[in-house]
């Protein structure tokens, strides 16, 4: 009788296993935002309650940097317990990613009313300015949830270490830039629900694009 190989050691198994927890993944941040996504149907986002609209995006932050978290788990070759871990990285990163979450959202908030304010003004041209601004943060905030998944700073160091990056790391940041254009083109022209379902494709991206910059981190800023 041949000696029968273990079918978990199988070069498929093992791809198929990665497939399904990235899917399990996905499928938990989708429950984590679902108070977000039912909202956003009901109320049309507009600049009179873009605040109110702020608040709904809240629970975004946590719920992506656990999967940001999940996913560098899975590519890590860590996929086992994939439900539980992620709700796990969501609790345990909750309180960090909700800091920055708001702090981006308040940003971008008032970027935004500046821009309503200003569009119908003779100096209507600096509205391209402000979108370059939301563009900048926009990336800054990528890099600081990324560094929120892996690691436990302050909002201050995880905001200082991403200005750092960004403005250091040519290659990554252009990346990241082209990504958000992406993502937002999809946003406005196709589908604003589907756009969720995207999620763990760009975090799959960010996170190989973060590699680099996360050992950097492990190896000079902890212990």
């Amino acid at each position: 009788m041949e000696k029968q190989n273990d079918i978990t050691q199988g070069k498929n198994y093992i791809k198929a296993s990665k497939i399904s927890a990235y899917m399990v993944s996905e499928a938990c941040f989708l429950l984590a935002i679902l108070p977000t996504s039912v909202l956003s149907i009901l109320i049309i986002p507009s600049i009179s309650n873009i605040f109110l609209y702020g608040l709904f995006l809240l629970p975004v932050g946590p719920a992506w940097v656990a999967l940001l978290a999940n996913v560098g788990f899975i590519q890590r070759d860590n996929y086992d317990h994939v439900f539980k871990g992620f709700w796990k990285r969501y609790k345990s990163n909750f309180v960090d990613s909700l800091k920055l979450t708001l702090i981006y959202i308040i940003l971008i908030a008032i970027f935004l009313l500046d821009m309503e304010y200003i569009k119908n003004s003779r100096y209507s041209w600096i509205v391209w300015l402000f979108l370059l601004f939301c563009l900048f943060f926009t990336v800054l905030f990528v890099f600081s949830f990324s560094i929120a998944a892996r690691f436990k700073f302050n909002a201050k160091s995880f905001l200082l270490l991403s200005i750092s990056y960004l403005l250091t790391d040519w290659i990554t940041t252009l990346k990241f830039i082209s990504y958000i254009i992406l993502l937002g083109t999809f946003f406005v022209k196709i589908s604003m629900s589907a756009t969720p379902l995207l999620a763990i494709f760009f975090s799959l991206l960010i996170n190989r694009d973060m590699n680099k910059i996360m050992n950097d981190i492990k190896n000079n800023y902890t212990k």
